[in-house]
């Protein structure tokens, strides 16, 4: 099983947390442009130089939304579109979800949405691989998220699924967590295949930061469970809470099968 990592803050310091990783692994880098994802690519490669491909987490600003969806800001939609289209030839992980706060006015609710749609369609002829990170909010609320354009079907757009389950942060409203993430990887698995992949955590704050952390003993619980499912690879949020307590549970998950 791959063992990935975000990391929201790609800081000298959190990318250092490389270290830790004796095993192949993968990153989504969260950045504002493309001119300053590639400059904390090039840091990352220098830390660690086996890693397996570094995806592109285009951000907005807080005033614009943040996360890329309908609700978002249409102007900074507009340039992370057309910045990556110009580019082509790029792993993109799209993260999914509604607006942190209030934005400006800026908002064209249907223009988005048809933007967004003909990005996901028409990107793979530019040699783009989009990575859509997605809320999961139970298995009957697909096709509504779906409806928001906040979901998308690899079997439509052929991009890969990645369904965030932080069992820190959800775990009180699950009645079994091991149960239901392997029940959701073996389900995403038998759908989607390869491109399907799990998201696990937490293990330090991310942007609203009073985000709870997953013990180490809890990170092993998740991670058995989603190795049981089969899942090709898991991404941890984030590299930056990577700890010698940490690593030793994801070291024995990332060398298994070698």
């Amino acid at each position: 099983m791959l063992i990935s990592f975000y990391e929201e803050f790609p800081t000298e310091e959190n990318l250092q947390k490389l270290r830790w990783c004796d095993f192949p692994t993968k990153l989504y880098l969260a950045a504002y442009s493309l001119e300053e994802f590639k400059r904390v690519r090039e840091m990352a490669l220098e830390a660690k130089g086996d890693i397996e491909e570094v995806i592109y987490w285009p951000l907005l600003e807080k005033s614009e939304g943040y996360w890329l969806s309908p609700w978002s800001d249409r102007t900074a939609l507009l340039r992370v579109i057309q910045e990556i289209e110009r580019e082509g030839d790029l792993g993109v992980m799209w993260d999914a979800e509604v607006p942190r706060g209030n934005i400006r006015p800026k908002l064209d609710f249907f223009g988005n949405y048809q933007l967004i749609g003909r990005f996901f369609k028409n990107a793979h002829k530019a040699g783009i691989r989009i990575f859509v990170s997605e809320l999961y909010l139970g298995r009957w609320a697909e096709g509504v998220l779906q409806a928001a354009r906040l979901s998308f079907d690899p079997r439509r757009y052929g991009n890969w699924k990645i369904l965030m389950l932080y069992s820190s942060i959800f775990g009180e409203k699950w009645r079994s967590i091991p149960q239901l993430i392997e029940g959701v990887g073996e389900m995403g698995v038998r759908t989607y295949g390869e491109r399907f992949i799990l998201a696990l955590g937490v293990i330090a704050k991310g942007v609203g930061g009073d985000e709870p952390l997953l013990s180490p003993q809890d990170l092993e619980r998740d991670l058995e469970s989603a190795s049981s499912s089969r899942v090709r690879e898991v991404v941890i949020f984030r590299l930056g809470g990577l700890n010698r307590a940490y690593a030793e549970v994801v070291r024995t998950f990332a060398k298994r099968g070698e």
